[in-house]
């Protein structure tokens, strides 16, 4: 099981940094139930909807805790190359309609694009535009991931059942050096299923359509090398043996997926 890279950015919230660099009318939020720190957002609590138009940018969106009954909609920029995750939706965040970057939508991070961690279903991921993901690291042990989407779903709450499409373009790299250094999990598209047995009888459905184009780029250089890179990856965990639910998970394919992976240095070599 690939192990995914902590946020090394520290996001504490910042509520006198509300909306800066962004107009109030970006948003679509009661503005009672957001925080703001830097030039993101972070929804605590219930909100219709989250849009942001053409030309804006919002450095992050973040659902910890909170609840959209409708829409987060992409126009403009969401994230930077120093964002670690630039749309993420916690285990206790819920949203009620689609997760849409649009054609003109830009999704820019280091680690996730968008990350999905669920107990209750987001029902549509639809990518039309470009998510950029690019992950650099250098040190004597380092490791290096990057995911377009990543979406990992949790029986034991809600039935969840969840559809991700590309559209558009999705662009992930990652790029290590040193003593044991590893870039993996550099994927597209990411679909983890986790039962944790509980006894609630909830099921996991997590399909991907690929209607776009997929790149990734796993690079190491040092020694004791690991590189690995998929366009579409899936995988189940499978906490206890006890029965709590089935996981279904799969993937459609209709255009372009294309991966490399470049290790250089002394081995051994691993990709």
């Amino acid at each position: 099981m690939t192990a995914y890279p902590s946020p090394k950015k520290d996001q504490t919230t910042s509520p006198s940094k509300l909306f800066s660099g962004v107009s109030a009318a970006a948003l679509i939020l009661g503005l009672s139930a957001i925080t703001a720190r830097a030039a993101g957002t972070t929804i605590t609590n219930t909100v219709s909807a989250v849009s942001i138009t053409s030309g804006q940018s919002l450095d992050f969106i973040d659902i910890d805790g909170g609840t959209v009954t409708g829409d987060i909609t992409n126009n403009g920029t969401v994230g930077l190359t120093t964002t670690d995750r630039a749309i993420e939706v916690h285990a206790g965040g819920d949203v009620g309609g689609q997760i849409i970057n649009a054609p003109s939508g830009i999704i820019i991070a280091e680690v996730f694009g968008i990350f999905v961690s669920a107990l209750d279903p987001v029902e549509t991921i639809l990518n039309q535009g470009l998510i950029s993901v690019h992950n650099p690291a250098t040190g004597t042990t380092t490791g290096a991931g990057a995911n377009g989407v990543l979406y990992a779903g949790f029986v034991g709450g809600d039935d969840l059942t969840t559809l991700i499409i590309n559209d558009g373009s999705i662009d992930v790299g990652a790029q290590a050096s040193g003593n044991f250094a590893t870039a993996g999990g550099v994927d597209g598209i990411r679909m983890r299923g986790t039962n944790f047995a509980d006894g609630s009888g909830s099921n996991i459905s997590i399909t991907a359509i690929n209607n776009g184009t997929i790149s990734g780029n796993a690079v190491v250089n040092g020694t004791n090398l690991l590189a690995l890179a998929s366009g579409i990856d899936q995988d189940v965990l499978v906490v206890s043996s006890a029965s709590a639910g089935d996981i279904a998970i799969d993937h459609t394919n209709t255009s372009s997926i294309e991966v490399s992976v470049q290790m250089s240095g002394n081995g051994p070599f691993n990709a």
